[in-house]
């Protein structure tokens, strides 16, 4: 079970969008290995596609097992539709410093959250010794080519699907509130187990079977 604790301004400012970065970046998880079986098919070959396009930090920063991949891959969207365009330039202009902090908690871990740290692997330590500026740029122009062979040719009808998911998750939230929303949102979910309230100076505690 995963517990969402948010305050009142936080819940305020809670939206969903379809997002083409995150859409890419979800494929770098373990998930992008075992997609779920009613996956569509090109999901489940993002991955073996990316091996094949010679993309060599994106290929040794996508997991195996459990791990981090670093957000600024994956940019809070700024709208509730971004481009993909609109995006990389977000990924190529990360601020270097925000980069190497996150290659870094990838490295050391981050103990508070349980995240254990690993070695970075070759390409990475190769990168980030040309700088934070260095590796944005490529992973821009790597995750580029990666959304061009393997998500530009089924992209319409994805962000179709997507949107009609943005759509059904308003309803439940029109119609019964956050925290039937919350709790509609996987599969494994059978009742109604989250709960949400705001109150001035006060956090919002949201416990979700997931």
């Amino acid at each position: 079970m995963i517990e969402l604790t948010v305050d009142a301004a936080g819940l305020a400012r809670s939206r969903f969008a379809v997002s083409p970065l995150h859409e890419v970046a979800a494929t770098l998880l373990p998930w992008g290995l075992r997609p779920v079986p009613d996956a569509d098919p090109w999901v489940a070959r993002a991955r073996r596609v990316l091996r094949r396009a010679r993309l060599p930090l994106l290929s040794e920063l996508a997991l195996e097992e459990g791990g981090y991949v670093p957000d600024f891959l994956s940019p809070h969207p700024s709208g509730p539709s971004p481009t993909v365009e609109e995006e990389l330039e977000r990924v190529r202009c990360t601020p270097p410093g925000r980069v190497l902090s996150e290659l870094e908690a990838l490295r050391d871990g981050r103990p508070r959250t349980g995240l254990a740290g690993s070695e970075l692997p070759a390409g990475v330590r190769r990168a980030v010794a040309l700088g934070g500026t260095h590796v944005a740029r490529q992973l821009a122009n790597e995750m580029r080519r990666y959304w061009e062979l393997a998500f530009a040719p089924h992209w319409e009808a994805a962000k179709a699907t997507l949107d009609a998911e943005v759509d059904r998750c308003a309803a439940v939230q029109a119609r019964h509130g956050a925290a039937r929303l919350l709790n509609s949102l996987h599969p494994a979910s059978d009742g109604p187990r989250a709960s949400c309230a705001s109150r001035a100076g006060s956090g919002s505690r949201c416990p979700c079977p997931w």
